[in-house]
């Protein structure tokens, strides 16, 4: 991910940070939508996060490893809880808002290259998982992160399944093809805040059918643990013996 494509949200969050309560991250969508983020958004309490987020924190275990994490607040939570957890992103003022949050182990890294003591946990959560970009990256991710894992270990990511609202005749309804592209949950984005413009970035959100074939073909189960009525859905993957 090009650090320009997010530099709009790092200042919204950083502003926040500092006192800014009415910043506002706008996030265009190459279908002509426009969504209006309030940075007080990413400093959400453990009682606003959505069901798939409690219950992904409920299920963490052992030594985790919580992957763009943003401003902390899952972390947070599982240091309260007694576990032993470390908190990496890819953006300097994220890690530095962690760590004045206190964070205790907020890293500046780059899960591709990320290199720790094997893991029982791996965390991503508000579609964090989106920033692979396409299907390929997605295989490209599963085919590596393996690696920090102890055996039995387990990756734990919500995302979106675009097909909850699909008509039968919808081409999005069609079986998916892995290794064709454009994939229908594969998006185009860009940042906005204050007038500066980040970079376009792709994003993706797979449906579960998908996730499940690209998950086998990786060597891993996968256990679609719950979804709400949008299609916003918290996948557990463990990697197969």
């Amino acid at each position: 991910m090009n650090l320009a494509a997010l530099k709009p949200q790092a200042l919204a969050i950083l502003d926040y940070w500092e006192g800014d309560v009415n910043a506002l991250l706008h996030m265009h969508s190459d279908d002509g939508e426009v969504m209006s983020v309030p940075a007080s958004y990413y400093f959400r309490e453990h009682q606003g996060w959505p069901m798939v987020e409690q219950t992904a924190v409920d299920l963490c275990r052992g030594r985790v490893l919580d992957a763009g994490a943003g401003t902390g607040c899952h972390s947070l939570v599982l240091q309260q809880r007694g576990l032993d957890v470390t908190a990496i992103d890819i953006l300097p003022e994220c890690v530095q808002v962690m760590r004045e949050r206190g964070v205790v182990n907020a890293v500046l890294a780059d899960v591709f290259r990320y290199q720790d003591e094997p893991l029982d946990t791996i965390l991503m959560l508000m579609n964090g998982i989106g920033f692979v970009q396409d299907l390929k990256g997605m295989e490209r991710l599963l085919s590596g992160i393996g690696r920090l894992l102890k055996p039995g270990g387990q990756l734990l990511f919500d995302s979106s399944d675009g097909r909850h609202d699909v008509k039968p005749e919808d081409p999005k309804s069609i079986e998916i093809d892995l290794d064709k592209s454009p994939y229908f949950g594969e998006v185009e984005l860009w940042l906005e805040y204050r007038g500066i413009i980040g970079e376009n970035f792709k994003w993706l959100y797979v449906d579960t059918d998908t996730l499940t074939l690209i998950a086998n073909r990786c060597g891993w189960s996968t256990n679609i643990i719950e979804m709400d009525e949008e299609g916003l859905y918290l996948a557990q993957l463990t990697k197969s013996e």
